[in-house]
């Protein structure tokens, strides 16, 4: 009797993924380039997961990215760009032998629909006299996706490191949270005042914590997600084109507009990196009180008291 054999194994998508990611352990920048990778291929290439790498085609990388490539064309662009070097380590293992169907040049530049045209940095804002409103719709929620956001309005943070915030981070006593330089976009370390209200969602989110993280998403110790961070905001938001790196827009303007306290103070609160030394030597001397003052006035103002 002539023994059957075994069918080939069907590589996916995901398991290429994974291999990739292992491969490349070494070629990181930083942690957060890391992550960045890890999220959007874990989250936004998820309609391709199960697919076998072999029979992946145009029509099936470009369902995955329609749905961000007109509100959010850099994600989508670098979310193209990842699918694409999956494919290709697919193909040097000859687990496919038909060309990259996430290629720009000659194939998705032929069949995706026209981006918004975008500076770089640009990003939707919500109008700051509609930040409290969108604050207290927050607040009726008890999800980890509403408390990220809350947190990231008070802080006047980036989504990565909001995400990436964890309770050693968080000096309750000094009321500060740190955050280290490789998380950082300018790559120095960022020491943030926290006001009452985020001290107290860092409490809310340590008693249901099961790791490190202060938004966790509940697998297996990973962040909560950006895509469900925009979500939250969105249902919130009056303005549904609203993004969270916006908020930091919303949080200037006010500043310029409501305040008294002076371009340093609010520029270091968002940590951007100033050209005039002597500036940056006086932001870097006596701005973190100046700045507790500013994101209390701030809190206050998100509150409704001011």
């Amino acid at each position: 009797m002539r023994a059957t054999s075994k069918p080939p194994r069907v590589i996916t998508f995901e398991h290429c993924m994974d291999e990739l990611l292992k491969a490349k352990a070494g070629d990181w920048k930083n942690m957060k380039h890391k992550a960045q990778w890890e999220m959007t291929l874990r989250e936004y290439a998820k309609p391709l997961h199960e697919m076998p790498v072999a029979d992946i085609v145009l029509g099936d990388v470009k369902e995955c990215l329609l749905p961000h490539w007109t509100e959010r064309p850099e994600t989508a662009d670098r979310l193209r760009s990842r699918i694409q070097a999956v494919i290709d380590y697919a193909i040097a293992h000859e687990w496919r032998t038909a060309t990259n169907p996430a290629r720009w040049r000659g194939l998705l530049d032929k069949v995706m629909p026209k981006q918004k045209t975008l500076s770089r940095g640009h990003h939707a804002a919500l109008a700051y006299a509609e930040t409290p409103a969108m604050i207290r719709k927050l607040r009726q929620s008890t999800g980890t996706a509403a408390r990220a956001v809350e947190f990231l309005a008070l802080t006047a943070s980036r989504s990565g490191e909001t995400r990436g915030a964890t309770f050693p981070e968080i000096d309750v006593k000094a009321k500060t949270w740190t955050i280290p330089a490789d998380r950082m976009k300018a790559g120095k370390e960022h020491v943030v005042p926290l006001t009452d209200r985020a001290l107290a969602i860092v409490e809310i989110m340590r008693q249901r914590s099961t790791s490190p993280l202060v938004f966790g998403g509940g697998i297996e110790d990973r962040p909560i997600s950006d895509t469900a961070m925009t979500k939250a905001l969105r249902l919130a938001s009056p303005d549904k084109k609203a993004t969270l790196h916006g908020l930091r827009s919303s949080f200037r303007d006010w500043c310029g507009d409501c305040t008294a306290f002076e371009r340093d103070v609010a520029e270091a609160a968002l940590a951007h990196a100033l050209r005039d030394k002597t500036e940056a030597a006086y932001r870097r001397a006596t701005a973190l009180e100046k700045r507790r003052e500013l994101m209390t006035a701030w809190e206050a103002y998100l509150d409704g008291s001011r």
